[in-house]
């Protein structure tokens, strides 16, 4: 098993990668709860989706994260997918 699957860092990674996921879709459903049918939704949710990718980017650079192998890469990996399905519904709206 790879020693980096116990490393303590790789599972604050985690954490933080899932957490900015959370705060991403929380945001972006009390902006469209908000501003229900505008098209400022479109906007904001995309500004906020922007903000969250460079929050990952930041986690990736800071881990110096080598690929999605580690606990760590998978953990921004998802988040990042998450963070897009979010989205979605925005360009819908």
């Amino acid at each position: 098993m790879n020693p980096q699957f116990f490393n303590r860092l790789d599972w604050v990674v985690l954490g933080g990668a899932f957490a900015i996921w959370a705060a991403h879709f929380m945001l972006a459903w009390s902006i469209s709860s908000i501003f229900p049918g505008q098209g400022i939704v479109l906007w904001l949710v995309a500004a906020l989706t922007l903000a969250s990718f460079g929050a990952l980017a930041a986690l990736w650079r800071w881990r110096k994260v080598e690929g999605a192998a580690s606990v760590a890469g998978l953990a921004i990996v998802l988040a990042a997918a998450g963070v897009v399905y979010d989205f979605l519904p925005a360009l819908m709206a």
